[in-house]
């Protein structure tokens, strides 16, 4: 695997920094020697515990505890591909739904997100007007980081092309014949890496950030393309129940409505209505129509 920033590394002879697209200020030639000795840790990872084990002994040395790098896969939902976070905070946010509520993973979303910390977070909700629904759930995503000491946090959001070529492997395998249902769904909208220093102050912790902002930025994008080149089948899609898919195709290609596609497949109103949870339960939505727009846009309806 070859890891490149061509496109974002422009060196300068005359102040010997190199300038990286998107930050006021660049690395050093120094700071980027380093990296590509990071780069070169980084890809000889065997395995993703090997690679967590190497990304947290370079973070260390910048004064970080941990990090994470979650993403948009598997339906839509968002899934954390890779992180040293405590598993009590992980379950509690995917059991709680906050990731529903999220304005880090909604702001992953933007044209030309910029990096940005929670204390950006805990601003916004201060300043409001009043306290929405969605203020309320950051409230309590920012009061259970710090529930483990992480009292700030830094978010480098990353977009990229890996939902096309995703697509494009699924394409490949339908007009071979070949059963796509293990492959990983692609990630969705880009890629959130963060990095937490456990029982530094937000004062502290901008000292570790603010200095180094596009040398931080360089790891996380090579943690994240060493991770999807070399680890993706890691992360595989759940395999997909046929029925409630071949339910939502006889909605969508007959223009049915459900009780009438429970007629035209012979089966109980009460079992297709347990095949519409199914595929909304799969399709990440509570909308039968949105269900069989998903469906139709993830390729698993073909007219």
């Amino acid at each position: 695997m070859q890891t490149e920033h061509k496109e974002s590394i422009c060196p300068d002879k005359e102040t010997e920094m190199a300038d990286i697209i998107g930050f006021d200020k660049g690395v050093t030639l120094d700071e980027l020697n380093d990296h590509v000795g990071y780069v070169k840790q980084l890809v000889a990872s065997k395995s993703p515990a090997d690679l967590k084990k190497r990304l947290l002994k370079i973070f260390n040395q910048f004064g970080f505890s941990d990090f994470s790098f979650i993403g948009f896969s598997h339906h839509h939902k968002p899934h954390f591909f890779l992180t040293s976070l405590p598993k009590e905070l992980l379950t509690s946010y995917q059991d709680q739904h906050l990731y529903k509520f999220d304005l880090a993973l909604d702001y992953l979303k933007a044209d030309n997100p910029t990096h940005f910390h929670h204390s950006d977070i805990q601003q916004t909700i201060e300043g409001a007007c009043f306290l929405t629904q969605t203020f309320d759930k950051n409230q309590q995503i920012l009061d259970l980081y710090k529930k483990f000491e992480f009292n700030d946090a830094y978010l480098m959001p990353y977009k990229n092309n890996r939902d096309e070529i995703a697509n494009k492997q699924i394409d490949r395998q339908k007009k071979s014949g070949k059963n796509s249902d293990d492959q990983d769904c692609g990630y969705r909208d880009g890629m959130l890496f963060s990095l937490m220093a456990k029982g530094a102050t937000q004062k502290e912790f901008m000292t570790l950030t603010e200095p180094r902002s596009a040398v931080l930025h360089l790891l996380g994008d090579t943690a994240i393309r060493v991770y999807q080149n070399n680890f993706n089948s890691h992360n595989p899609a759940p395999r997909i129940d046929t029925k409630p898919i071949e339910f939502l195709t006889t909605m969508a290609t007959s223009d049915l409505s459900l009780s009438q596609a429970a007629d035209k497949l012979c089966i109980s109103l009460d079992t297709a209505n347990k095949y519409m949870a199914t595929a909304k339960k799969m399709l990440g939505t509570g909308s039968q129509a949105n269900a069989t727009y998903r469906a139709l846009q993830q390729g698993l309806i073909d007219f």
